[in-house]
């Protein structure tokens, strides 16, 4: 099965606790098109006010260490029922796990992914 896919920069916040493993399991969080710089999620009282798109990661290195910086592939995993229109090359995102920012970067180009 081939689904949309998009190479990205991501680049892990340093204030991470651990490690991001990758390619021991999914890694399954979301991205949040918008400001890279932003830290914390956007609520209105105690609802969230941005769109969380969930990707797979894909090809990408073994570890992602807190406050580094790699290329990988950001599957589309929920495509088609979910539309994902705003992640175009040149899009800058935030990286999701829940509420809190894990990292942040920005896509490169759209390509396909093989499940």
């Amino acid at each position: 099965m081939n689904l949309p896919a998009v190479r990205a920069v991501l680049t892990m916040v340093p204030e991470l606790e651990h490690a991001r493993w990758p390619n021991r399991a999914r890694y399954m969080p979301h991205i949040v098109i918008g400001d890279p710089a932003q830290r914390k999620p956007l609520l209105c009282g105690n609802l969230c006010t941005e769109r969380y798109l969930g990707v797979f990661v894909a090809d990408a290195p073994d570890e992602l260490a807190p406050g580094s910086t790699a290329e990988v592939a950001l599957v589309l995993m929920y495509w088609p029922k979910e539309h994902y229109d705003e992640v175009v090359p040149g899009a800058t995102f935030t990286l999701r796990e829940g509420g809190k920012v894990v990292g942040f970067g920005n896509i490169l180009s759209s390509t396909t992914w093989s499940l």
